[in-house]
């Protein structure tokens, strides 16, 4: 059994030393990191690796099932394990916080000759099954959207559906700028929460009848339904981007630099996926991202790290 390094995020010193002396005692933890509150653990989150994060529902800045969505939503890939106060009632609690994505709930006052490695293993184990299982359904096991497959097949059925209604579809590709570079010189954990939070955001900016997929290392593919020509796909793909830039830069404490390539496929326009990607993959590339990158800087509270400037 390999070792973890766990993040503990917990406000009350008491119960933090308590759960710290389960979770040393266990054995199976080899770094514990503490910190206070939710802006603390992002930080955290961003500066290096974890396996497994322990946190108490109730902190300084955030309360109640919203701290399960904040962590889930943040780090959908790290196994979460709730640790918190278990009174009357609290089942239910306990019932949604693994609905809604923890994959464990362990009530403070039992912890006392509990043996915690049992639990913080088999939560990594689930949490990697549950990674296996989205990318058999074709699902991207960074980020929860679609891969490849699932966007081709989901773009067969919009082509569909814009014969029967004579409406036109727009593609797009969008790509962090500079995002190869970023990786080579910030490294892995930084770029894949980086991209975790541009699906994120991406999805919040796009309607309900587009589709997202993630396509490749740091590219989006974009399908928009109902478009009438190449003008509104342009325009759409603009709000798109300056969009999802703005959420992102609020995330990253800066503006970060994406690039967009689009095109409009009419209603009876023979549809190649693969090619389509390609001259779009293409066009996203002519513009030239390598510029160098600067150290990869603290993140900003709530977010992933600043960005230096690079290929702006």
């Amino acid at each position: 059994m390999s070792a973890l390094r766990a993040l503990l995020v917990e406000d009350d010193p008491e119960d933090a030393a308590r759960i710290a002396r389960a979770v040393r005692a266990s054995g199976a933890v080899a770094r514990l990191v503490h910190v206070p509150d939710r802006a603390e653990a992002m930080r955290a989150l961003a500066r290096e690796p974890f396996d497994v994060v322990l946190v108490d529902l109730n902190l300084p800045d955030t309360q109640g099932l919203a701290t399960v969505d904040a962590f889930v939503r943040a780090r959908p890939e790290l196994p979460l394990v709730v640790v918190s106060a278990f009174g009357t009632g609290d089942l239910v609690v306990a019932a949604e916080s693994l609905r809604r994505g923890a994959q464990d709930f362990l009530p403070k006052d039992r912890l006392d000759g509990l043996d915690l490695a049992r639990p913080l293993v088999l939560a990594r184990a689930r949490k990697r099954g549950e990674r296996e299982r989205l990318a058999a359904r074709g699902r991207d096991p960074l980020t929860g959207l679609p891969d490849f497959a699932a966007f081709r097949c989901g773009l067969e059925r919009a082509r569909l559906r814009a014969l029967r209604h004579g409406a036109g579809l727009g593609l797009g590709l969008l790509g962090i700028r500079g995002y190869w570079c970023r990786l080579r010189d910030w490294g892995e954990e930084w770029a894949c929460m980086l991209e975790r939070a541009l699906a994120a955001a991406l999805h919040r900016t796009m309607r309900r009848t587009d589709d997202l997929a993630r396509v490749a290392p740091g590219r989006f593919a974009l399908l928009l339904e109902e478009v009438r020509d190449g003008e509104a796909v342009t325009r759409a793909l603009d709000r798109i981007r300056r969009e999802a830039g703005a959420e992102l830069a609020r995330r990253a404490g800066e503006r970060l630099p994406l690039a967009v390539a689009g095109c409009w496929l009419g209603p009876h326009e023979p549809v190649v996926p693969e090619l389509l990607l390609a001259q779009l993959r293409g066009a996203l590339e002519a513009d030239g991202d390598d510029a160098p990158v600067l150290p990869a800087p603290v993140p900003e509270a709530g977010g992933v790290a600043s960005p230096a400037a690079c290929g702006r």
